[in-house]
């Protein structure tokens, strides 16, 4: 499986796609040319209206006012978007071109289920 950059495993090649449902919701692990392509057919699956929460690496300047040492763990930022269609779900996905990063995306519907 290829993975995004910043990801390095001794043996990516045993690594394969997968999905999960749990308590209502999927995990799903893609292939990066893959992750795009998906994301976008599943936001339409969601009921509108929906959120997004988006978990992303900071900035290097940000990390260093954060970071206390090597050894210590990189912080992420955390941004979160309500009240969406999924026409807007899809195009932040776009926005974010081929997620070649360490990101963590989630989108789920404000309607209960």
């Amino acid at each position: 499986m290829n993975v995004s950059s910043g990801y390095l495993f001794k043996n990516s090649q045993v690594i394969k796609e997968s999905y999960s449902f749990f308590d209502g919701g999927i995990i799903v692990n893609l292939d990066r040319y893959h992750y795009l392509k998906v994301m976008k057919e599943m936001c339409l699956l969601i009921p509108e209206p929906c959120f997004l929460i988006i978990e992303a690496p900071l900035s290097m300047d940000m990390e260093k006012k954060y970071r206390k040492n090597d050894e210590s763990l990189l912080h992420k930022g955390i941004y979160y978007a309500d009240n969406l269609n999924q026409e807007s779900v899809k195009t932040i996905f776009e926005a974010f071109g081929d997620f070649d990063s360490c990101f963590q995306i989630g989108v789920f519907s404000i309607r209960e289920a």
